[in-house]
């Protein structure tokens, strides 16, 4: 009796076999550096905004929040953020992403307060496409609010391309786990193999924006249509600016503005002339 049930569920795999095709679960098996990427598995994500595609596991959803940050999988293991990081005279573009992760990471709640505090670990890393980038690790640090205990844990891995720059920011991609797992809980290989596939389409031209920043810092007061209050004086906190056009972030030390303007740079003598210099309501 026992070997004719047997040969019945063998006989009934067989046939789903013959008329199926080979039988696999996409989620079977971990997925890291020791299993490849395969194809049928994938789709390719496209942001035309940020000038980007990677490719990521059909079988994680993906929600897409804005161009700015996109998530893949149930609870996100596979976050996908792209990062504008200001220029600070003495401070590296890894030091600049840290900073930016570092306030991300941050949370405070009833028990206790998270903080990361530094790079514990860094390496460079190329996508199949030939871009460089890195990758690094946090530290983190919860401290109890009832006993003062310090609890530290590793927080990564942040695969980091960069998209693009200019004289007063740069723009990054940023591929990550959840931000408040640990690294032992993180599939690293994963989240590298989608770091890996990602392609720059569209990055945006490095600009020198030193003689129109010169030239808008000595005329904010007469370009601007609101003017300085309580004897402050008008200065740059960001400018972006290319092909003819861009955007200035600017304050007196009291009220802050932003405005659009249009301008030309000769190329003979490095003149600038600024013209339709909007200031946004």
């Amino acid at each position: 009796m026992l070997l004719v049930l047997v040969l019945v569920l063998m006989s009934a795999a067989a046939v789903s076999v013959a008329l199926f095709g080979q039988q696999t679960d996409p989620l079977a098996g971990p997925v890291g550096t020791d299993r490849p990427i395969i194809e049928a598995e994938l789709q390719v994500y496209q942001n035309p905004v940020h000038g980007y595609s990677l490719s990521h596991y059909a079988f994680l959803p993906m929600r897409e929040y804005s161009a700015d940050y996109v998530e893949f999988g149930t609870a996100g293991e596979i976050a996908v953020r792209v990062l504008e990081v200001a220029g600070v005279p003495g401070q590296t573009l890894e030091e600049g992403v840290a900073a930016e992760l570092a306030q991300l990471c941050a949370a405070d709640g009833p028990s206790g307060s998270f903080v990361c505090t530094g790079v514990q670990n860094s390496q460079p890393f190329t996508t199949t496409a030939g871009e460089t980038g890195y990758s690094l690790y946090l530290t983190g640090e919860y401290t109890n609010f009832y006993d003062g205990s310090v609890t530290r844990s590793e927080k990564g891995p942040y695969f980091v391309l960069p998209l693009a720059s200019s004289a007063m920011f740069s723009k990054v991609l940023v591929i990550h786990p959840p931000l408040n797992a640990d690294a032992a809980a993180v599939d690293a290989g994963m989240l590298r193999e989608v770091a890996e596939s990602v392609v720059v389409t569209a990055a945006l031209p490095v600009v020198d924006t030193t003689p129109l920043e010169a030239y808008l810092a000595e005329h904010l007061a007469e370009l601007s249509s609101v003017k300085e209050v309580l004897g402050g004086h008008f200065y740059i906190t960001d400018l972006v600016a290319a092909n003819g056009s861009g955007t200035v972030s600017y304050e007196d030390g009291h009220n802050a503005y932003v405005a659009d303007f249009t301008y030309l740079i000769n190329t003979v003598d490095g003149t600038v002339t600024v013209e339709n210099f909007t200031v946004r309501e």
